[in-house]
């Protein structure tokens, strides 16, 4: 969760130039946010998981994915009931719950953090889906931690992201981006999934303050975003149109309805 109080401090500081670190330039931040610039395609897009914060606006390519790894699960389990009804076996990993809020045969819980802290609450994110997978498969990855999900993208194998058909993830952090060593992390890591992967759709989380840059469109501090594997596009010969499509647009869903815009 976010402090409402520092994202606000640090805009402050952005509009009279008293970042503690101002280096990064608007024309860099420019380029990173086109990483996540979203294609629309021909595949019809549905919605999965909750009708508010939990749910992610994804291309209909479900039929061809036999795992699904969730990240981060809180009291929410609705996506990963949804993948298991599918048919997925869904591996969830979150170190802060005791258990699922609800049960399904098909989910397999891991009561363990995510993360470089090698100690017993923590796994890293290479052992952790070597050792779920028993048998060649397409994957899904659905990741909400907190800010952990940049060095954790920086840390996972080319060799499993490969695999991944479809990722959904919750970034945190971008009211951070006028921070040297933040900017450096998140470019690196949105670098890695723009080889692979487009970005299908984008989703402004509303519980989090935008940060207003001097010379730059407002940036939100939190954006739900979905990736698609480029090679799932080739296989399928699927062309990219350029026109947003209104269906897509129509299933994205404020996080917390009681915000008003």
């Amino acid at each position: 969760m976010y402090s409402k109080l520092k994202i606000l401090s640090n805009q402050i500081l952005n509009r009279f130039g008293l970042n503690v670190d101002t280096s990064v330039k608007s024309s860099e931040i420019q380029d990173l946010l086109d990483l996540l610039k979203v294609k629309d395609i021909s595949i019809p897009s549905i919605r999965i998981g909750s009708d508010n914060d939990g749910g992610y606006v994804v291309p209909d390519v479900l039929d061809n994915i036999g795992y699904c790894f969730s990240f981060g699960i809180s009291d929410n389990c609705d996506l990963e009931n949804q993948m298991a009804d599918c048919g997925m076996q869904v591996y969830a990993i979150d170190g802060s719950i005791e258990g699922l809020p609800t049960k399904n045969k098909n989910i397999h819980f891991t009561k363990k953090y995510i993360g470089r802290d090698y100690s017993s609450d923590y796994i890293g994110i290479n052992e952790w889906v070597s050792s779920c997978i028993y048998e060649k498969g397409s994957i899904m990855f659905s990741m909400d931690i907190e800010e952990s999900e940049w060095e954790t993208i920086l840390d996972l194998d080319t060799s499993i992201l490969k695999t991944v058909d479809l990722f959904v993830i919750e970034f945190h952090g971008f009211h951070l981006l006028t921070q040297k060593s933040f900017f450096k992390k998140a470019k690196n890591a949105l670098l890695k999934l723009d080889d692979l992967f487009i970005v299908t759709n984008t989703n402004v989380n509303n519980t989090a303050p935008n940060l207003n840059l001097p010379n730059i469109r407002s940036i939100p501090s939190v954006l739900e975003v979905t990736y698609l594997a480029k090679r799932v596009m080739k296989e399928n010969d699927i062309r990219v149109v350029e026109q947003i499509s209104n269906e897509r647009v129509s299933l994205n869903r404020p996080n917390d309805s009681s915000i008003s815009v």
